[in-house]
């Protein structure tokens, strides 16, 4: 399990119309995830995982919700 805050830079544009609005902002975020490591050798461990950041809105800036998923791999010294 994955959880902690984050200090997040964001950008993005919306259209309507003729009209463009860009907005940017550094904000803070709340992060969470999952994961699940699997053991294949005496050092090397590889899984999924998903990590999501709820970003608070700032002034001029909509909230903004970021995720991923992917593999890890580990590997042991």
């Amino acid at each position: 399990m994955l959880e902690g805050l984050s200090l997040v830079r964001h950008s993005g544009s919306s259209r309507f119309d003729d009209l463009e609005f860009v907005r940017k902002s550094t904000d803070p975020a709340f992060h969470f995830g999952v994961g699940l490591a699997i053991k294949v050798g005496e050092r090397l461990e590889i899984g999924p995982e998903g990590r999501f950041y709820v970003i608070r809105a700032g002034h001029g800036s909509d909230p903004a919700w970021a995720n991923w998923v992917g593999i890890r791999v580990g590997f042991g010294f």
